[in-house]
């Protein structure tokens, strides 16, 4: 019997994409498909958009279903959507994203082949196709330490994994608004053997309302608790898990502290982002980034001589345009 997998899709105030990434499930070559949409309390229409596509579902033979909660966060989301599929694979869309239409069979194909647990793809942006992903930047294997070490990761959207796991894998963590998908890799990538399809299956779509965009200093200030926070949750739930390395973890850590230092930077708080260059050489020792974080602080501090202060380069092509 042919297995059934399994597709959470969280959505929140975005009626006006979640079509095309429902669309794009129900174009999937591979059948039996189940698609579970979680509404996270929008009161955008959503609900209604919803309600209308039960009779599209059934005729492209995809066991359609709608949860409407109130809001809680995208973690929430996932975790209700977890609680209800049936299939004995599953895999997660962001409600900006789609697929390609042989996403489904060719990770199925690949998961049959290699007899692995869970399966990736690469992912890409319509109009930016020109150059070719790095194939080594895929997890394959018992990838835990280079995923860890931001050596290799996928994107949780291309993700397609054995429903089994999660008896192991948990959750995700609600009380995270975001680095949410980062922390629960970090447990999934030390349970499950991975493969990989080489191809571009997954097309995603930046927004000024995407999670993953910080628009402004005090919003990237706000996002630096999660994300220092994601790291010791990474530490506290893997480091028991087969496959732990804890120098790849300081390798990660070496990484979260350079960013947060910098975003103190570009607010002027240079004592800040002393305090987090000692806290981080403390912890992980001269690794590569602590090293030009040294540099960075002293640029810093003589620019603030001038009433200068380094700019973000993102921000400050944003505010450019």
């Amino acid at each position: 019997m042919t297995s059934i997998v399994s597709v959470v899709i969280p959505t929140w105030q975005r009626s006006i994409v979640v079509q095309r990434a429902i669309e794009s499930v129900f174009g999937q070559t591979w059948r039996p498909l189940e698609l579970v949409v979680v509404n996270d309390g929008s009161n955008d229409g959503t609900a209604a958009l919803l309600a209308s596509l039960g009779e599209a579902a059934l005729v492209r033979g995809v066991d359609f279903k709608v949860i409407n909660k109130t809001h809680g966060g995208v973690s929430s989301a996932r975790n209700a959507g977890l609680s209800a599929v049936n299939g004995e694979y599953i895999s997660f869309l962001d409600d900006d994203d789609w697929w390609q239409p042989q996403k489904t069979s060719r990770q199925m194909a690949e998961l049959s082949r290699s007899g692995a647990d869970a399966c990736c793809c690469f992912t890409f942006r319509p109009g930016h196709e020109s150059r070719r992903p790095d194939s080594s930047a895929l997890l394959r294997g018992r990838d835990a330490t280079r995923f860890v070490a931001r050596e290799a990761n996928a994107k949780i959207t291309t993700l397609l994994f054995k429903a089994a796991l999660l008896t192991r894998v948990g959750e995700f963590d609600e009380s995270l608004a975001v680095y949410e998908d980062e922390e629960w890799k970090a447990r999934l990538v030390h349970e499950a053997e991975f493969c990989a399809v080489e191809e571009s299956l997954v097309a995603y779509a930046r927004s000024e309302h995407s999670l993953s965009q910080a628009r402004s200093h005090e919003a990237n200030l706000r996002r630096d608790a999660d994300f220092m926070r994601h790291l010791e949750l990474i530490r506290e739930r893997c480091s028991r898990r087969p496959g732990w390395s804890e120098q790849a973890w300081k390798e990660r850590a070496a990484h979260v502290y350079d960013e947060c230092a910098k975003h103190r930077l570009y607010v002027g708080d240079i004592e800040g982002a002393r305090e987090l260059y000692a806290r981080g050489l403390e912890l992980c020792g001269p690794i590569q980034a602590l090293p030009k974080l040294k540099t960075k602080l002293r640029k810093a501090w003589w620019m603030s001589w001038l009433g200068l202060k380094p700019r973000h380069p993102k921000l400050h092509a944003q505010a450019a345009r």
